[in-house]
């Protein structure tokens, strides 16, 4: 499933039409604003602490906001199979309201994790793992509300109990390693525009990764629901 996966993506990504880029345009604008803030705030560090941790969440929410554009985006593309109708991507609603405090739920599920981060030996690296397998598990939730459709983090879970595998690989291992090298190789300030782009298509390609994995999990298993139900009622008859 992974290597198939992988390679849909790589097909939906080379295929993106113009329309889709005008209109994740919104998105990126509002990634490269929290970049330029953590930025500020990491050089700046400004005074005093509260003041700092304000700017620091003020810059995450931008980030997460800018996310939840980009998901809605690309879910839509790749699962409608049609040409999107979002202008340059400026747009807010209900489901972008319920997808934001989901990302926001998604986080304090989180937190109990970064405990790991204190053992004596690797912690830091247990707790990546840890927060990268359970973020996994939890995250067909946000392509189901980018859908406009209902799926609750527990269904989420279930769901995604029989590929645990394929999931903590696409959504969590492959992004985490991108993101690194992209860090690694493009860390100096003068790179800060180019890493930005390359971050930002990681997150594309992550989100079209994350999208066709809701179509072959949740998708499927619901077309097969629906096929059960019909074929009872058509016994039943």
């Amino acid at each position: 499933m992974i290597i198939r996966i992988l390679n849909e993506s790589f097909s939906a990504l080379l295929n993106i039409k113009r329309s889709t880029f005008s209109a994740l345009a919104a998105a990126f604008l509002l990634a490269l604003i929290a970049e330029l803030a953590l930025l500020g705030v990491g050089i700046l560090q400004p005074w005093p602490l509260m003041l700092y941790l304000t700017l620091e969440w003020l810059a995450e929410g931008v980030a997460i906001v800018s996310y939840t554009l980009l998901v809605t985006v690309i879910c839509h593309t790749v699962l409608r199979e049609q040409a999107i109708r979002f202008g340059w991507g400026f747009f807010w609603g209900r489901r972008e309201t319920r997808f934001f405090l989901h990302v926001l739920g998604l986080y304090a599920l989180l937190i109990p994790v970064s405990l790991l981060a204190f053992v004596p030996v690797g912690g830091p690296w247990l707790m990546l793992l840890a927060a990268g397998y359970f973020y996994s598990r939890f995250a067909l939730v946000l392509p189901g509300i980018a859908f406009d459709q209902k799926i609750t983090f527990k269904l989420a879970w279930q769901l995604s109990r029989q590929h645990q595998i394929s999931a903590f690989v696409l959504l969590a291992l492959l992004p985490g390693i991108g993101w690194s090298i992209a860090e690694l190789l493009l860390g100096g300030l003068y790179l800060f525009p180019l890493r930005v782009v390359v971050n930002f298509f990681i997150s594309v390609f992550s989100a079209i990764a994350m999208a066709i994995l809701y179509r072959e999990i949740v998708l499927s298993a619901a077309a097969v629901s629906d096929d059960s139900q019909s074929q009872s009622a058509h016994g039943e008859c």
